[in-house]
């Protein structure tokens, strides 16, 4: 299997949001906020924990927003980051998954 590019997490953010906001239903984001979720070379390694966004996604917005990027994770992985960082991630994701 080949190896997935990789991106840094700031890059996929700019990615994230540009992809987004082509979309109607997920258009005004500002800011997205990502998580890693698995270790390195296992494929996808990342995913949407969090949106700004104006207005605020409805339900079916926020199943588009996890769609889009999910397309965009199956393509670019996301470069190493310090351990506090992925943990504190991880953390809010928990959080937004018991919210929605």
């Amino acid at each position: 299997m080949e190896q997935m590019p990789v991106k840094s997490p700031a890059e996929l953010e700019a990615m994230c949001i540009e992809h987004l906001n082509r979309d109607p239903a997920t258009r005004g984001v500002t800011r997205v906020g990502l998580v890693k979720l698995n270790p390195e070379g296992t494929g996808p390694n990342w995913t949407i924990s969090e949106a700004d966004a104006d207005p605020a996604f409805t339900a079916y917005g926020w199943d588009r927003a996890r769609e889009i990027v999910a397309n965009i994770a199956g393509e670019f992985a996301m470069a190493p980051v310090e351990a506090k960082m992925v943990a504190a991630g991880r953390q809010r994701y928990e959080e937004i998954q018991l919210i929605v």
